[in-house]
């Protein structure tokens, strides 16, 4: 790999993506310049300017142009000799739902969730009876008011049942829904789900596969959760069962003290921001609430989230890294010997 001589840094957004990061390599290298920085481009939160919100950290920005894109990139950077050094950002990732899968998992499933240990996630009692759940500062206002205004809904969204509010899209557990489910197909005279959700969130899940047996894009849910999912989505294909399921969700809408009951259930409690100094949660960046921070130290979280980016070091489409915030990992020093032992060639900053 060739020594640095000068960098280039340009921003990667939906207004400036791989294709228009192409066109100026050529002008790039009468400059002398030798190696191209870019801004992080793995998948981020929808709208990101910035890249350092990363949703998924094994598939490539489709804002920018995607994994075309990123290829049309670098021919573009080896017909004109330069080098590729890539921003990454290991601490953290946008607490989104539902584009971050493995976020989304851990509001759906709580603590039993495969992903429950990627997060550094304070787990909080609602008593001795009940499981754990986190505390997400994303209200507006105080709960009790939002869920008098009737700001806090229960809908129906891309053929799953949704906690509304503003623009966030929270995931609900499937043994919240269990009863009513019975009931709807019941009254649909459908076939009853496969198995009983009762209880299923807080049934251990299967721990994480290596990486080498797992998909190599995208979020995969658990078996049991897919046939789960599958007999719901036919479930709507029937009108009866879809007109037990709104009936429902409007009576919920429209009875704060039954919707709370509801939210009660949830594996979180949405709490009013201003609480977030005494009431997070999770670590999170800084004092930004939907930026969650990641047990790097974790070899599996480790894995997971540096694949992509090992790959593209060991094929030297890349051939170096600025890391993001190293000071906000645990232990940054384990974080860039494991780095180093995984890319011993590549150029670290």
């Amino acid at each position: 790999m060739a020594t640095p001589r000068a960098t280039y840094r340009v921003q990667l957004h939906a207004g400036f993506t791989f294709r228009q990061a192409s066109e100026i390599i050529e002008y790039l290298s009468d400059l002398g310049v030798s190696h191209l920085y870019t801004s992080p481009c793995l998948q981020a939160a929808p709208g990101s300017t910035h890249g350092y919100d990363v949703v998924d950290f094994r598939a490539v920005n489709r804002d920018l142009g995607g994994e075309q894109g990123f290829d049309d990139l670098q021919s573009s950077l080896r017909e004109h000799g330069l080098g590729h050094i890539l921003d990454i950002v290991p601490n953290h990732m946008a607490a989104s739902c539902p584009y971050n899968g493995w976020w989304e998992d851990l509001l759906r499933h709580g603590p039993s969730s495969r992903y429950a240990s990627f997060f550094d996630v304070y787990w909080r009692k609602r008593d001795e009876e009940q499981p754990s759940r986190i505390l997400l500062p994303l209200l507006g206002d105080h709960y009790e008011e939002e869920l008098r205004r009737g700001s806090i809904v229960l809908a129906r969204r891309d053929r799953e049942l949704r906690v509304v509010y503003s623009d966030h899209i929270l995931p609900v557990s499937w043994s919240s829904l269990a009863e009513q489910l019975h009931r709807a197909s019941s009254g649909a005279g459908i076939a009853p789900q496969p198995s009983s959700a009762a209880g299923y969130d807080e049934k251990p899940v299967a721990p994480m596969k290596p990486p080498e047996v797992q998909e190599s894009r995208g979020h995969r849910a658990e078996p049991r959760e897919e046939s789960f999912r599958k007999w719901f989505h036919e479930a709507l294909g029937f009108q009866p069962f879809v007109r037990e399921i709104d009936s429902w969700i409007h009576k919920l809408n429209g009875d704060a003290d039954l919707l709370d009951r509801f939210l009660d259930q949830q594996h979180y409690r949405l709490v009013y921001w201003r609480t977030a100094e005494s009431t997070l949660g999770y670590r999170r960046f800084f004092d930004i609430n939907g930026l969650v921070a990641l047990r790097m130290e974790e070899p599996e979280v480790f894995r997971l989230t540096h694949g992509l980016v090992l790959h593209w070091l060991r094929s030297s489409c890349v051939e170096g890294l600025r890391i993001d915030h190293p000071d906000g990992l645990r232990d940054p020093l384990q974080y860039f010997s494991r780095l180093r032992e995984a890319a011993p060639h590549a150029w670290i900053v």
